[in-house]
């Protein structure tokens, strides 16, 4: 092996001894190597899942590094490393992520835009705040919200309801919850061993209309929610729900009123049986 190349076997042993605690004193070692693998591995494979692994395994070297390799010369290395300084909310890579707006790659494009919509529009991926304290030693799944909005008008107002709903309805639940921010010790073991999972949820609301109805005239909310796994980034499901009632008297606190009701149901319909899907992903 070349000097200051690392194979993937030696990325896969730092990450599992790091993430074992056996080394605790050289945690700033191994990430380093996790860095050295993104910026020379010959494999783009293996520097993709470096650019990946530095999203749960942050080290002070890690956004420069994945700076530069936005302009890898493999695509799913750019988008991996995209997608991971969207995870790391570095604030200092908005102007680098934006010079990769115009990516030739599809996918690159994507992650991009990902990225730069958790770290220009904080409102828009909220952190959301369990009703309650969660025992996270019950939980089998960890869904972090995304970017929620209105993708029909982007109304502000409907986004913030719809945000609130879908934090309504992934609390209080058995084997889900929304993610905390920052993981305990213990959920980080079971994170690894894969007894504990996490995704993100992106989407939105897709239509607010007024429909014909038997009974007269009627308001409809339709919503779209994106199930995401992580720290792959990899599409696994779209949810969708509906909701409709009698169309409010004109009027903009009634109108208000009744889109708050719509988008709850409808968020509500989305996610009823998320906990089945969710222990259904490969």
């Amino acid at each position: 092996m070349r000097r200051g190349v690392w194979s993937a076997p030696g990325l896969f042993a730092a990450v599992l001894l790091t993430a074992s605690g056996a080394l605790a004193p050289r945690i700033v070692e191994a990430q380093s190597a996790i860095v050295q693998m993104l910026r020379l591995s010959p494999d783009a494979r293996t520097r993709a899942q470096a650019a990946l692994t530095l999203a749960r395994l942050p080290s002070p070297d890690a956004p420069d590094a994945l700076r530069a390799a936005l302009h890898d010369r493999t695509a799913v290395v750019r988008a991996a490393a995209a997608a991971t300084l969207g995870d790391l909310n570095d604030a200092a890579s908005i102007d680098a992520l934006r010079a990769s707006a115009d990516d030739p790659d599809a996918n690159v494009r994507d992650a991009v835009t990902r990225a730069l919509g958790r770290l220009e529009r904080p409102s828009t991926t909220g952190q959301f705040v369990p009703v309650q304290p969660v025992d996270l030693s019950h939980v089998r799944f960890l869904v972090r919200p995304g970017e929620l909005a209105d993708r029909e008008h982007g109304d502000a107002t409907r986004a913030e309801l719809l945000r609130a709903a879908v934090g309504t309805a992934l609390a209080n639940r058995d084997t889900i919850a929304l993610h905390p921010g920052v993981l305990p010790a213990a959920a980080q073991r079971r994170m690894r061993n894969g007894s504990l999972r996490i995704f993100s949820l992106d989407g939105g609301l897709q239509a607010m209309r007024r429909v014909p109805g038997p009974g007269g005239e009627r308001l409809r909310a339709e919503v779209s929610l994106v199930i995401v796994a992580e720290p792959q980034h990899s599409i696994v499901g779209m949810l969708t729900g509906a909701a409709s009632l009698p169309a409010p008297i004109p009027g903009e606190a009634a109108q208000r009123r009744a889109e708050s009701t719509l988008i709850a149901s409808a968020v509500q319909a989305a996610l009823r049986d998320v906990e089945s899907y969710l222990a259904e992903t490969p």
